[in-house]
């Protein structure tokens, strides 16, 4: 087996070998936070690429309460205002992107995927996540970015790179994720690495059988 590169090493190679594409960092040009996490994953790239539009991420019981705690906010401004439920999250990332939880930037497999949304505006409860809203979010509003992106490192081992970054629009956002962002970020941290984590097994039991 390959010895996996470290993290600050596949983060360097990555940004110089990708292929061209619009990753969270062309869109947050200020952000408030910026994480990334890497998983060693024994596949080739394109098998790890497909795992991340195929696999399950709601499988895991802590997922599936992490995301019932990540969507309160919303069910309960919806309650208040009368508005209809949003339907329930899907199981996968295509589907998250279908349902209207996260809206698709980019798409250049197997190097890249990239989504956003956009928290505390008015308008997503009655729209739901469009790329016109992330293009010009309001004031007080926050836009978030996830990226996906696999670095080979042979025929037989890849690198998964995820990177989340964050951007409150004015002042009075600022500081109300500040607050948020210190109660939240364990939880959101936990939530991606149990997914990331989910799709690299993915992948890897695919390579086992092909």
């Amino acid at each position: 087996m390959a010895t996996p590169a470290t993290p600050d090493r596949a983060l360097a190679d990555a940004s110089r070998g990708a292929a061209p594409r619009d990753p969270p960092s062309e869109f947050f040009r200020h952000p408030a936070t910026r994480t990334c996490q890497v998983v060693p994953v024994d596949a080739d790239a394109e098998t790890v690429s497909q795992a991340i539009k195929d696999a399950d991420l709601a499988s895991s019981p802590r997922v599936r309460a992490l995301t019932v705690l990540r969507a309160l906010p919303d069910r309960v401004v919806r309650r208040v205002r009368g508005l209809p439920p949003q339907p329930a999250p899907r199981r996968t990332i295509e589907g998250l992107v279908e349902g209207g939880w996260w809206v698709r930037l980019c798409d250049q497999p197997p190097a890249a995927l990239a989504l956003g949304l956009v928290m505390w505006d008015d308008r997503v409860h009655q729209e739901g996540q469009t790329r016109r809203l992330f293009d010009h979010p309001a004031d007080g509003s926050v836009r978030v970015g996830w990226e996906l992106r696999v670095q080979p490192l042979s025929d037989h081992h890849s690198l998964l790179i995820t990177e989340t970054m964050t951007e409150p629009i004015g002042d009075r956002a600022r500081r109300r994720f500040h607050r948020y962002w210190s109660m939240i970020s364990p939880f959101a941290g936990l939530t991606r690495r149990l997914a990331i984590n989910r799709i690299a097994r993915l992948a890897e039991r695919r390579a086992a059988i092909s």
